[in-house]
């Protein structure tokens, strides 16, 4: 697995881990903790969604499958 997969599946699994955070910070009555979780968890996201899209653009100049 090169860099990049090894990136996308370290942001993706942080994104996850701080999303069930948020969810059980918002059960215990700590909305400013979610919140802020949340947040987190969106960026670890949106970190996650960019890194594929590079991933598919070098795959796809160079002909591969995406594999991750």
């Amino acid at each position: 697995m090169n860099e990049k997969a090894t990136q996308i599946r370290t942001e993706a699994s942080r994104a996850a881990k701080l999303s069930s955070e948020a969810v059980e910070a918002m059960k215990a009555g700590n909305f400013n903790l979610s919140r802020t979780l949340i947040k987190d968890a969106v960026e670890a996201g949106r970190i996650c969604q960019s890194l594929i899209k590079e991933k598919e653009n070098q795959s796809s100049s160079k002909g591969e499958n995406l594999k991750f």
